[in-house]
């Protein structure tokens, strides 16, 4: 939601047990909307990859380009944190 926020952007946690995704995303206008699926791992992310379900893969062909994965590494510590949207 922070890094959304940075961007200008207004993003609305959804609840911990949505199947599916994390966080909707949209410009203040309401326009370019982003269904956020949202992946934290304490380590470079690269090394292991993340796991995906099969409600987030569904998602994903239900929403096409507004469905967006961000993988956190590192999110315990800000001074290595950092979020790569996909």
């Amino acid at each position: 939601v922070e890094y959304e926020a940075a961007r200008g952007r207004l993003a609305q946690p959804q609840q911990h047990n949505n199947r599916g995704f994390d966080v909707i995303s949209h410009r203040p206008d309401g326009s370019d909307r982003r269904i956020i699926e949202v992946k934290a791992t304490a380590r470079d992310w690269p090394d292991r990859g993340v796991p995906v379900s099969d409600s987030q893969i569904e998602k994903n062909r239900e929403a096409g380009d507004e469905f967006w994965l961000y993988v956190v590494e590192h999110p315990e510590d800000p001074e290595q944190a950092r979020v790569t949207a996909i």
